[in-house]
């Protein structure tokens, strides 16, 4: 006759089958074995160990939670792999105070677990991550950085979405919590190396948690030593209990044993049942271990602070200066309400003009905008000196940002267009046009080359434009003043006759226009410094033999940059 195979045995072969799944790949398989090999045998901390990571394998956190806390309650004290479980799949549930707090727990009692030891410190880095992440930042910048208000949203993901003055851009971002402050990396396509911040919470998040932690472990030991001082009691109201049931029954004996010896007959042997008094007070072993969990206290930041470089390309150390900015945390519908308020505030004055008259208003005010003279950073500047340089510059970039969203946007694309040449413009603006050049190439400005800032997607985004700007002159209250050519057509809300070529295709096709493009007119652009959105000016020298000895000359190409308002 075949030997039965026991529960044990049939159990570990299932976990040994379930091993060999999960090294082929197949998970799946795997967690059927060691759900088999756990109904059999579920005392076994090896089994639930095992199928938590095999839930791991499959991004299902919250199987893998379960497993690895069942592991742990059954497990011996020296078998820690059930924190290590339990700290990862809490990480993947993105609960990383938790992560961090099971991590110390199991290292208390393996201090030297590598595992243990590195999830420690990821999710330290992920809590601090985590209210960075939860709501977007908003704040201005100094005077000496523009003034202007910014709004950040970092992502969990590592991509960061940053919004000014109407405009977009997005990039991605890096913490780094070893050091004091804490590192912060912004990383756009205009700044591929990443541009080095400091930062930090009204809230010290790290030391908060670990009080927190702490006040939890407290909370707990005061939990245990109520219970084990209850059950103390217990047991002790048990043996009172059972001394005066043992007590009742010798006199009951006694007497009856009396009564019989007086009758003659034998003693009753036989075993009396159990009192209900006894049998129904649980042993402390049968009761249940577990506390109840004492909850999460933690501080929320409202505020937090950055630093960007300024006049300089080192890491900021100090909590000071000109690159720092405090932002107030915000909700996602102020953020949106944000950008939308911020993208174009068309003053309606100017949206009533005709479109050639609105083109013309632009220019003069351009004009008006624009110094006398323009002198770049030079390396031979003293820090005073360079910085009231910059100063000036992004002075003007804000305000050149400010005029060009108080007009539409068809009206700064024309410009663009009509400047570059790429586009004829209209006689009744083209002196206005004129002029615009006549100050920029006083001033050595020219369109960046490289960028191609008045590019032909321009033409394509300028018609698209001009037909919303048509659907809102329509319904503006003021009565539009026009006049008509020999044809009847209304020349000066019509955009400029040659966007499309002979064929009907519009010149350089669609495309929506970048950072710089959206920028104000060939002088200006958009870049990412650090933490914040910084304003740069690309003067963009004509070479000619004159140009070296004009004041702020300079090479082929020099750009004045921004410190990065953060």
């Amino acid at each position: 006759m075949q030997e039965e195979i026991s529960p044990a045995v049939r159990a570990a072969a299932l976990k040994e089958e379930g091993n060999k799944f999960l090294s082929d790949g197949k998970t799946e398989k795997a967690i059927e074995a060691y759900t088999e090999a756990i109904a059999l045998e579920p005392s076994n901390h090896i089994f639930w160990s095992n199928r938590s990571a095999a839930y791991l394998k499959i991004n299902n956190g919250e199987e893998s939670l379960r497993d690895a806390e069942e592991c742990i309650r059954v497990s011996p004290p020296e078998f820690c792999k059930g924190y290590s479980r339990k700290a990862t799949a809490l990480m993947l549930l993105n609960r990383p105070a938790e992560a961090l707090e099971t991590c110390q727990i199991g290292l208390k009692a393996d201090p030297g677990n590598k595992v243990l030891q590195e999830t420690l410190k990821s999710s330290k880095k992920s809590y601090v991550n985590q209210h960075l992440t939860k709501t977007p930042w908003i704040g201005t910048v100094s005077e000496a950085l523009g003034g202007y208000e910014q709004s950040f949203q970092f992502q969990p993901e590592g991509g960061v979405c940053i919004q000014i003055l109407g405009n977009k851009m997005d990039g991605r971002y890096n913490i780094n919590i070893d050091h004091k402050p804490f590192w912060l990396d912004v990383y756009l396509p205009d700044c591929p190396t990443g541009v080095p911040h400091v930062f930090k919470f009204d809230v010290d998040l790290l030391s908060d948690l670990q009080k927190e932690i702490d006040r939890r472990e407290g909370v707990r030991a005061e939990s245990k030593k109520k219970k084990k001082k209850k059950g103390k009691k217990a047991n002790k109201e048990k043996e009172e209990q059972g001394q005066q049931v043992a007590g009742a029954g010798n006199e009951e004996t006694d007497s009856a044993a009396a009564a019989t010896s007086a009758a003659g007959g034998d003693e009753d042997t036989s075993p009396s049942a159990p009192s209900p008094a006894s049998s129904s007070s649980p042993s402390p072993s049968s009761s249940s271990t577990a506390s109840a969990d004492p909850g999460w206290h933690l501080s929320e930041p409202t505020s937090l602070t950055l630093v960007c470089p300024y006049m300089s390309v080192e890491r900021p150390r100090k909590f000071e200066g000109e690159g720092m900015v405090e932002m107030k945390a915000i909700s996602a519908g102020e953020a949106d309400a944000l950008m939308a308020g911020t993208q174009r505030k068309v003053d309606a004055k100017i949206l009533a003009l005709p479109f050639d008259d609105q083109v013309k208003s632009f220019c003069e005010e351009m004009v008006s905008l624009l110094p006398e003279h323009m002198q770049g950073p030079s390396p031979t500047d003293s820090a005073e000196e360079g910085s009231a340089k910059m100063a000036a510059a992004l002075r003007l970039q804000s305000n050149m940002m400010k005029l060009d969203n108080r007009y539409p946007e068809p009206v700064s694309l024309a410009v663009q267009l009509y400047v570059e040449g790429q586009q004829e413009p209209p006689p009744a603006v083209k002196q206005s046009i004129e002029t615009l050049k006549k100050k920029m190439d006083a001033l050595g400005l020219k369109k960046n080359e490289e960028e191609g800032i008045g590019s032909a997607s321009s033409a394509s985004r300028l018609k698209e434009e001009k037909e919303r700007l048509e659907a809102k002159r329509k319904e503006a209250s003021a009565t539009l003043s026009s006049h008509d050519d020999e044809e009847g057509r209304s020349k000066s809300t019509e955009a400029p006759s040659n966007l499309d070529d002979p064929e009907g295709r519009s010149v350089g096709g669609g495309g929506k226009l970048s950072g710089r493009q959206k920028a104000a007119i060939v002088l200006t652009a958009m870049a990412v410094v650090g933490g914040g959105v910084a304003l740069f000016l690309y003067l963009t020298r004509k070479p000619s033999s004159s140009s070296s000895g004009r004041e702020g000359g300079g090479g082929a190409s020099s750009s004045l940059r921004g410190g990065g308002g953060s």
